[in-house]
């Protein structure tokens, strides 16, 4: 973990302009995480699967179908808020395990719990990123042939962000006690057999309408 205190950055990094987030993370002693952008990544997805929901569900005739993709689209909405408040989150928590100096017994406990919350968002992330493709698959079937693409490409980079987040769990994990890599690495390994097959479904609805 590098970086320095993102004081330049006031408020939800959501909010930021594009080429700010882009500016701050793309320095020396970076302000933005690596957590923080794939995160933000999962969030832009989760935005652009909820895109051809919408259009899907304004076109669509049929009653119970579009109540359908609006529920969906609901849950996808507050798994993208989810998402978003995490993004912050690993901020906050990166500026916890950074700056704190192992100096005494205190301090040493402190950096290590913040280290352990540093591995638990990742996770966090990656079950929401998994969610959504709960979310998602049953409304593939109803999706108007002119967005199927975009459903393909959402779920694309949603894909990305659960192998790019699980990615940084794993280099958090190295540094912890060998009690707390089994507790997690028993996590990931849950949730890689949880979510991969959920991909494999949604991925195959995909392509047979394509």
């Amino acid at each position: 973990m590098t970086g320095k205190r993102n004081q330049n950055i006031n408020g939800s990094v959501w909010k930021m302009a594009l080429k700010q987030f882009s500016d701050a993370t793309t320095k020396s002693a970076p302000e933005i995480t690596g957590g923080c952008v794939v995160t933000t990544i999962a969030g832009l997805a989760i935005t652009l699967l909820i895109m051809p929901l919408e259009i899907s569900a304004r076109k669509n005739k049929d009653l119970a179908e579009k109540n359908l993709l609006k529920d969906k689209i609901s849950v996808l909405k507050k798994i993208k808020k989810h998402l978003i408040k995490a993004a912050d989150g690993d901020l906050e928590l990166f500026n916890q395990y950074r700056f704190l100096k192992a100096v005494d017994e205190r301090e040493d406990k402190l950096k290590y719990r913040a280290l352990v919350h540093a591995t638990k968002s990742p996770l966090k992330v990656a079950s929401l990123v998994g969610e959504s493709f709960s979310a998602t698959s049953d409304c593939v079937r109803l999706c108007h042939e002119s967005v199927i693409s975009d459903v393909k490409a959402g779920v694309l980079l949603l894909h990305a962000s659960f192998n790019a987040i699980l990615a940084l769990a794993s280099s958090n994990m190295s540094s912890l006690k060998e009690g707390d890599i089994k507790l997690f690495e028993d996590l990931r390994s849950s949730l890689i057999q949880k979510v991969s097959p959920e991909i494999d479904i949604i991925s195959k609805r995909i392509d047979a309408c394509l």
